[in-house]
């Protein structure tokens, strides 16, 4: 069984993310299983974002950098105050002197990178002896684990399940699902020692994250019935936010590692001393 953090990240994104549930479910499980892993600092956070999954990750006070392409998502992140400072760069040239940073972080980024293996080679430079590089990613199981196009094929609409599934990697702009042994080789290849690679995410996790991320913001797939939809919409936030935080929490608490299938990685990684 997987080691969690028992803070209730569920509950406190769906404050900060009420409209976008299957976000804040996705993002909640990764916190609850992050929170238990060492960040010896400074800490780099490649693809930050907006700031808030390091916010929660992180706390106030710690020696962090944000680095980032999108010049919104990085003021969004400057305005939070998530890191002691934000930088716009690309993560296959990381504009840093070798061995700058005790661990860095990726969440969910170097699957939206063609050449990652150009991240990991950086990471590797601008690790010192002793850091940790902490990521996570899509695996080979991914799609596999999706609820749309069963649902979609059990409506006899086998054409428009394969057009979903054809469109995913677009939708999400992901290029690739690699398997663990070729991450570990990749990060061998690059002088750094793999800790853990372990798969989260169970199977009804990607399901409900698929069915709340697509049937409410792509309703031309029209597996809910728009009078469910409109329900959820008029509802008070307070309200709304309970209701999801009550549906969603039993998914929140899975064991990560139950069940055979699985839709992501977490990897840990050391350089040597």
């Amino acid at each position: 069984m997987a080691r969690l953090h028992p803070r209730d990240y569920l509950a406190e994104y769906l404050q900060v993310s009420p409209t976008l549930p299957s976000f804040a479910l996705w993002r909640a499980v990764e916190l609850r299983l992050l929170a238990t892993e060492s960040f010896p600092e400074p800490i780099l956070d490649i693809g930050c974002g907006n700031g808030q999954f390091a916010r929660f990750l992180f706390g106030p006070g710690r020696e962090t950098i944000g680095l980032d392409l999108d010049w919104g998502d990085l003021r969004q992140a400057h305005r939070l105050g998530a890191y002691r400072a934000v930088l716009r760069a690309d993560a296959t040239a990381l504009p840093f002197a070798d061995a700058a940073f005790g661990s860095i972080l990726a969440n969910c980024v170097l699957e939206h990178i063609p050449d990652d293996e150009a991240v990991i080679a950086e990471a590797a430079r601008v690790l010192r002896p002793g850091g940790r590089l902490v990521f996570t990613v899509p695996a080979p199981g991914l799609k596999g684990c999706l609820s749309m196009p069963e649902r979609l094929r059990a409506r006899g609409e086998a054409a428009l399940a394969e057009a979903y599934l054809a469109d995913f990697d677009r939708r999400l702009a992901h290029h690739h699902y690699h398997s663990r042994e070729t991450w570990a080789a990749m990060l061998e290849r690059h002088g750094l020692q793999v800790a853990r690679l372990d798969p989260y995410l169970p199977a009804p996790v990607v399901a409900v994250w698929d069915l709340m991320e697509h049937a409410l913001t792509q309703p031309v797939y029209r597996v809910l019935d728009r009078r469910e939809l409109k329900a959820l919409a008029l509802c008070p936030r307070g309200l709304r936010t309970w209701l999801l935080t009550r549906y969603l929490r039993r998914y929140y608490l899975m064991d990560t590692a139950a069940g055979e299938r699985h839709g992501c990685w977490l990897a840990v990684a050391h350089k040597p001393q």
